[in-house]
This record gives C-alpha cells, sequence and structure tokens, in this order.
C-alpha cells in the first residue's frame, strides 16, 4: 500500500459527556506524521462532533487510525467495521489498547494495535505497509502472522517529549477554542490500584521542559487565541523543582492566561510556597486527587496520601487564593456506606468543587484482580456511560458494601455536589433562553425536587421555600404529566434502589 499520495484518517469517537478542548493524544499523533511529509486528516469527534462517517466513504482505501479508551472502545470497533466495510486498513491505539495489548485483537475489524506512545510507532507502522520495514521493528504493535497475535516492546517510550512538534489541531479543522489542554509531563509513578496510568507505567515518569511548555502556551495564544488553559498531566508536581520553574518562566513571560491544575498535583507537594507561586503564575484553581477521606481506604488502594496531608494542602491552597477542587470515588476497597457518606460530608465542607466517581475496576489495574477475588463483577468497565452520572450502575459489589448501597452513596454525592447546577439551569431567569413557558420551568422544578428528596431528604427542607406555592388547574396538570413522564431511576436492574436514606447536616457545597 503506498500511503504517500493517500490521507492518513485519524479518529477520536465521540463521548457523552461534553468536551471543551480538543483530543491531544490524536493531535501529536497526526502533526508528527504531518512532519514527515503525510497527508493527515483528524475527525476529532468528541470536541467537533463531526461524523468520521463521511471521511470512511469518501477517502480512498488508507490507514484509519482510531484512538480509543474504555469509554470509548465500542464506539471505535463500530467505526473500525465501518472503515473495513470501506476497504480501509484498521489501527486502534489509546488508553484501552495499552491496558488489553494483544487482546485487542480479538476484534476481527481490528487490523493493528499500538500499545503506549503512538507518534513514531504509527509512523513505522506506515512504513512497514509500504514495504520499508518489518512489522516485528514497529514498536509497541500488535499485529497477526500466521494466524498468531504478536506484541512488540514499544521502545519509543524513552524517547525526549520535547523533540515532538506542538499539536497543530488545524488537522481537525480546530482554529479557534478559549481552553488549551497542555501536556507537560506523561505516566506515573506512582501505584494506585484503581489507576490505569500508574499500572501501565510502572514507575516511570517523563517530563518536558518548562520552557518548552510555555513556548507551547504563546504558540497556543496566537494560534488558537486560546483565554487560558489547563494541566491535563497526572503528576504536573511530582519533581517540585520542576513545577517551580514552569511557574517563573510563566510569569517571566506574562502571557495573561489564567490556568486549572486539573491533575497532578498529589496533596503531599503541596505548601504555602508553592501555592503562593502557582497564584502569582495565573493558576486560579488546583484539584487533589483525595478519592475517599478515610485513611483505611487510602491505605488499602496505595494511595500513599493520609487525611492529614490531604486537609494541610486544601488549607495552604486556599489561604493563598486558590480555589480547591477535589476528585474521590464511592465504593472503593474497605470502604462502606457509611465511610463514603463521612467522604461526602467532608468533601461538601472543605472544597469548593469536587466530583465522585464510581469505583471502576479497569482492564489490567490491581483493583480489576481485587474485585476477581474479593467481590463480585456486575458489568465489563467499558463503555458510554463509564464516567458517570446518576443513572450509572456500580460496576462491582462486595459482600460487606453492596449494589445497592454503592448506588446510593453515589447518587447522594451527585446530588449534594450538582443538584443546584441543575436547579440554576431551570431556574425562572432562565426560561427565556429555554424557549419554555414559566409554568414549564417551575414544572420542570417540581420534578427535580421530587427526584432528589427520594435520594436524599435534604433537597426538601433546603428547597421549600424556592418552589411556587399554588398554581392554576392548566399548570398542575402539565406537571403531573411531567411527573409521569420522569425516567424511573429506581427501575434498574438491580431492582429498587431508593430507600430511606439518614440526613446528613453538612451544607452541600453547591449551596454553599
Amino acid at each position: 500500500m503506498n500511503l504517500r499520495d493517500r490521507v492518513i484518517l485519524l479518529i477520536a469517537p465521540e463521548i457523552i459527556n461534553p468536551r471543551s478542548m480538543p483530543c491531544v493524544g490524536l493531535g501529536y499523533i497526526g502533526t508528527y506524521l504531518a512532519a514527515k511529509g503525510l497527508q493527515v486528516k483528524i475527525v476529532d469527534s468528541q470536541f467537533t462532533k463531526e461524523d468520521p462517517g463521511r471521511a470512511l466513504a469518501t477517502l480512498p482505501p488508507t490507514l484509519v487510525a482510531i484512538g480509543v479508551d474504555s469509554r470509548t472502545i465500542d464506539r471505535g470497533r463500530r467505526i473500525a467495521r465501518l472503515a473495513k466495510q470501506h476497504g480501509h486498513t484498521t489501527l486502534l491505539g489509546g488508553l484501552h489498547v495499552s491496558l488489553i495489548k494483544e487482546a485487542i485483537l480479538e476484534f476481527p475489524e481490528v487490523d493493528f494495535g499500538i500499545v503506549g506512545d503512538g507518534e513514531e510507532p504509527t509512523w513505522q507502522l506506515v512504513e512497514a505497509l509500504e514495504g520499508r520495514r518489518e512489522f516485528a521493528r514497529v514498536s509497541g504493535l500488535v499485529w497477526r502472522e500466521n494466524g498468531r497475535t504478536r506484541r512488540n516492546v514499544n521502545t519509543t517510550e524513552s524517547n525526549d517529549l520535547d523533540a515532538l512538534p506542538f499539536p497543530d489541531y488545524r488537522l481537525a479543522g480546530i482554529h479557534h477554542f478559549p481552553l488549551y489542554p497542555l501536556v507537560t509531563s506523561r505516566d506515573c509513578p506512582f501505584k494506585c490500584t484503581y489507576c490505569t496510568v500508574g499500572n501501565i507505567s510502572h514507575g516511570r515518569f517523563r517530563s518536558r521542559t518548562p520552557q518548552s511548555c510555555v513556548v507551547e502556551l504563546a504558540y497556543a495564544k496566537e494560534r488558537y487565541g486560546v483565554r487560558g488553559f489547563l494541566i491535563v498531566d497526572e503528576n504536573f508536581a511530582v519533581r517540585k523543582e520542576r513545577a517551580y520553574e514552569f511557574c517563573t518562566a510563566l510569569i517571566e513571560a506574562d502571557l495573561n492566561l489564567p490556568w486549572t491544575a486539573f491533575e497532578g498535583v498529589r496533596a503531599d507537594m503541596m505548601t504555602d510556597a508553592f501555592a503562593a507561586l502557582l497564584r502569582r503564575s495565573g493558576c486560579r484553581w488546583v484539584f487533589f486527587g483525595i478519592e475517599s477521606s478515610e485513611n483505611g481506604v487510602l491505605k488499602a488502594v496505595r494511595k500513599g496520601s493520609k487525611m492529614s496531608r490531604i486537609e494541610r494542602a486544601v488549607t495552604i491552597a486556599r489561604r493563598n487564593g486558590l480555589k480547591v477542587g477535589g476528585f474521590l470515588i464511592v465504593g472503593l476497597p474497605e470502604s462502606s456506606f457509611e465511610s463514603d457518606m463521612r467522604s461526602i460530608a467532608w468533601a461538601t465542607e472543605h472544597l469548593d468543587k469536587c466530583q465522585f466517581w464510581m469505583s471502576i475496576p479497569y482492564y489490567g489495574t490491581a483493583l480489576y484482580e481485587w474485585v476477581k477475588t474479593n467481590g463480585r463483577l456486575l458489568r465489563a468497565p467499558v463503555g458510554d456511560n463509564l464516567v458517570n452520572s446518576l443513572s450509572t450502575m456500580p460496576y462491582y459489589d462486595t459482600p460487606q458494601y453492596p449494589a445497592r448501597d454503592i448506588k446510593r452513596a453515589h447518587v447522594i454525592a451527585s446530588l449534594r455536589t450538582g443538584v443546584e447546577f441543575f436547579f440554576e439551569y431551570i431556574d425562572r431567569e432562565a426560561y427565556d433562553r429555554m424557549h419554555w413557558t414559566r409554568q414549564r420551568a417551575d414544572a420542570e422544578r417540581r420534578r427535580l425536587l421530587k427526584v432528589a428528596t427520594r435520594w436524599d431528604p435534604f433537597w426538601a427542607e433546603h428547597f421549600a421555600g424556592r418552589l411556587p406555592k399554588a398554581v392554576d388547574p392548566v399548570t398542575a396538570a402539565r406537571d403531573a404529566a411531567a411527573v409521569a413522564e420522569e425516567p424511573a431511576l429506581t427501575n434498574d436492574f438491580l431492582g429498587t434502589l431508593g430507600s430511606p436514606v439518614p440526613p446528613v447536616r453538612t451544607l452541600p457545597m453547591a449551596v454553599r
């Protein structure tokens, strides 16, 4: 196959949750291939919502590379099947492939997989498809040979990250967007049992120079008109000297870009000097991976932190003018309904914003192996609804923490940290934007309150004064119809889960 005169097609499957940033991984790979002289088109369905079917149908047979994680593997496989129908060669890469490795070829629609970094290996695969390289010499490749599945070690992961060209999102037709995703490092040296990245990295940590990162931000501001950025590393501050140097370089560059340390700052890295420097450099938010307020749970998942350190980090960050967010997980090993309720109470009292995830035993992680021995796997840890909504069901349970209680804890956590958003969304001042009548907005608010109080009685007391009093008969009939159409959150495969919940008197963060 001569790919020099073909357009290489890279696809990021759409995800259910809205995305405010382009796909970084395909941005890097596409730009790397373009620098080698290839024609590249990226269909970033997770950002632009573009349908990849049109490109698959119109391009002559070519290499179609699809980046997948555990959320998008099902969609990626559907895209691969469509690609095969149009005569294309299919390659799957991304985090999910790195987790399951050779097993990706159990799907007949997949011709090749790449485990690990994808920039140079994808170029090497192009060379192999053109007959200029043996498949056995394509780094990280998973392929079929004489009826057997084979896999090569990825030797490119020792390459200099600063040597990679900055992602060119114009390959996906993206010319302007407000928030830039900055990757300053890859991998993670820690071994948290639930984490995919740490289980793949095997203690490895690689970083870029701070100067290269700041140059990329200046480039992004000029090219895309970005107004801020997120650091999306797993471990931005694991080497504190490098984090200090980045903040100092950012101050000296005077780019005037507010930013968020969305990931990558461990609580035990936080000091007053570091927090003050973060603030001076334009950082406004810092998010910690907290997981649980219980030391026993943190120890069970090998988090490497204690609650006293986390509380100290939150205090330091706030003292220096930073907003503090956190990520927590419901249903971890050694947790219980009562301990998760204590985590909810702590988070809503101490954090400005947080997200509670359902514990997910991703393939290839130590948590997955733990569940096989100690619990009951209820469904595969893949699919559109993997990361989470009120309707997400537990992926596993144990005799000590049954699924119905995990579900209750997760829904209460979501309501306590997010229900105010929904009330603001359908507030009476917003009904014009929604093209609703005022009566419809009031009905929606009553409907939401009914759902919320089913799971967590706290909301009946808190929102009682905000709901309309008497309504006319027409509105009452419309309200009744809306309630009748309400999705039955409790009618799932685990049966009725909406048991009464003892009230927790801590004020929800969204209300503060």
